[in-house]
């Protein structure tokens, strides 16, 4: 009986739980890339120069990976577009036009690297004892054998600079470098191949991944949580019940503007702080910072507050790119 009252609590408990958080949507946000050139334009990607002429792999395939990249984000501000799961009508990852020559670019992405590679071989001989049976007898003797370990060690390290160039002037410097050891060894037979092969791949796919979003926003699929609203006027519970209902069918089939339209009926019969913050919240979604931030601090919400904020400095990048800022509002 206890654990059948146990059980019920618990179903209860989520119940209440689910019920609060129930009216959620999924969107898209923006994520800012570390490196921004003010004023956007066209781009060339141009391959890392080796500074000793090695290992040219290198350069080629950590610049390839950043222009993919951007090429990557320019595919997805298409697709997400056409999916209709963006609200927020300025938001786009297409920063720049990537181009395939220098002759056509405002900017001009290239830089130099150095990578260094040192291996050594040793050999040392071991000798190990092991007692035997004398001549089938209970007596052993000791039999000493040797046995020869060799030894591979791979040593590497890469240190470079990512430059970027408007009109031949030189408008961001991004510095890396990163380093990798590897031992190969066996005994009796020496060690097949060379390690600083494996490790000039290591390092080569490590840079490449590590670089290739220095440069190129990304959507990132979020979900947003709506407050539950509640009243205390008795007359009123019913009909706010019922409206919260059609509110979470619209989100859930991404029917924002109807959504936001019954958060404005609410608001005008009774005004509350979770009411507030989603008001906030719908005109975050659609990008309206000014009037998304004048609800959050009317709710008092500290985290929707800051979640604007930083949207604002998003909005700014994008101003400083002479991308257009659209301000969406509600048609009602």
């Amino acid at each position: 009986m206890k654990n059948i009252l146990k059980i019920s609590i618990l179903i209860s408990a989520l119940f209440v739980s689910n019920n609060l958080h129930s009216q959620s949507l999924r969107a898209y946000t923006l994520k800012v890339p570390k490196k921004v050139f003010a004023g956007g334009g066209k781009l060339y990607v141009k391959a890392l120069k080796s500074e000793n002429g090695k290992f040219t792999d290198f350069g080629i395939q950590v610049s390839e990976a950043i222009k993919n990249q951007l090429i990557t984000a320019e595919n997805k501000n298409r697709e997400v577009k056409a999916s209709g799961s963006l609200y927020n009508p300025w938001f786009t990852t297409k920063f720049y036009e990537i181009v395939n020559s220098e002759n056509q670019a405002d900017i001009i992405l290239e830089g130099s690297y150095k990578l260094i590679a040192q291996q050594d071989t040793s050999a040392k001989i071991h000798s190990d004892t092991t007692w035997v049976f004398d001549n089938g007898t209970v007596n052993k003797k000791p039999l000493t054998y040797f046995y020869f370990e060799y030894q591979n060690n791979g040593k590497i390290s890469v240190s470079g600079q990512l430059i970027a160039k408007r009109n031949g002037q030189v408008i961001d410097k991004h510095d890396f470098s990163d380093k990798l050891e590897g031992t190969k060894r066996s005994f009796l037979n020496k060690p097949k191949g060379s390690s600083i092969d494996s490790l000039v791949k290591k390092i080569t796919a490590r840079t490449a991944n590590s670089k290739k979003n220095l440069y190129s926003p990304e959507f990132v699929l979020e979900k947003y949580n709506f407050k539950n609203v509640k009243t205390k006027n008795k007359a009123y519970k019913s009909e706010l019940k019922s409206q919260m209902k059609i509110v979470k069918a619209n989100l859930k089939s991404g029917n924002l503007d109807a959504a936001a339209k019954i958060f404005f009926k609410m608001n005008e019969k009774e005004s509350s702080d979770n009411l507030y913050y989603n008001l906030g919240l719908c005109y975050e979604l659609i990008g309206n910072t000014e009037k998304a931030a004048q609800f959050y601090e009317k709710s008092g919400n500290s985290s929707g507050i800051k979640r604007i904020n930083r949207l604002m400095k998003t909005e700014k990048t994008i101003e400083n790119l002479s991308l257009p800022i659209i301000e969406k509002d509600f048609d009602f």
